[in-house]
Formats: structure tokens, sequence, C-alpha cells
């Protein structure tokens, strides 16, 4: 290698500070405009319309409910998925598919609890066998039909 692919110039990655400044200015302008129009009302941000979907991979999911402490939305998660993949409210929660998403026996038994409690879904446990579960007040996707 030449002498010259050897060394890195941070120098030349310096920002003088009028430009260090005039990023901050813009920043604030535009933080302080977002503020007024928000205050008017006049956002571009639409409420959640009702029956609206969001797709999201099951990578995404993980890594999101792990980070906010709650694996056991991963539960509902699978349970909402396989409702879809089957076109039916009723499925098999089996362990293995929740094991590979960090999902251990007890965190989806405390789930289901909690779910039946709430009333979103009803379980029917087998001894020695993965539970059926049935998803109260699921409606296909139009798209689906």
């Amino acid at each position: 290698m030449s002498k010259n692919h050897d060394q890195f110039d941070l120098a030349g990655l310096r920002l003088n500070p009028e430009d260090v400044e005039a990023m901050n200015r813009a920043y604030h302008d535009a933080r302080a405009n977002a503020a007024a129009r928000q205050k008017r009302g006049t956002t571009t941000r639409r409420a959640p319309e009702k029956g609206a979907y969001v797709q999201m991979r099951t990578e995404d999911a993980v890594a999101g409910f792990h980070s906010l402490r709650c694996p056991q939305a991963l539960v509902w998660h699978r349970l909402q998925y396989l409702a879809w993949a089957t076109g039916s409210a009723t499925v098999t929660l089996a362990n293995k598919a929740l094991a590979e998403m960090g999902v251990s026996r007890l965190i989806k038994y405390r789930a289901l609890q909690r779910l039946e409690q709430d009333g979103l879904i009803r379980v029917e446990r087998r001894e020695r066998r993965s539970p059926i579960v049935t998803i109260l007040h699921w409606a296909r996707s139009r798209r689906d039909k």
C-alpha cells in the first residue's frame, strides 16, 4: 500500500463553526415550524384508520417486543399470524415456533392466561398437547376472502 492510503485525514472531515451553526439553526427552525403546524392542526399526520392493517416481519416483531420487555406480545402476534395463515380463528399453538422467537413455555402460559382473562381468546387446554386457541371476535381480512 502506498503512504497516501495508510493515513486517515481527520481534519478534512471536520465542520467549520459556521456550518455547524447553520445546521443547528435549520434544525431548530424545522422543529418550530412543525410545532406551529401541529398547534394550528395542519399536520400531515392522519389518525389511524379503523380496521387498518400493518405488515410487520416476524423478525421485527421479535426485536421490538423483546426490546420493550414484552415477549408475551409475541404470543398474540403468533396467534394472529396463524389465524391469518390458516384462515381460521381456531388454531393450535405449539411451543416450537415461539421458542425460536425467545418465548418460553411459561411466558406462553402467562400470555394465554391474560388474553383469556381479557376476553380476547378461548383456550382448550389438553394434557401434554398444544392448546387449541380460538380468537374471539376475529374477522378475516376483506382481501383474503
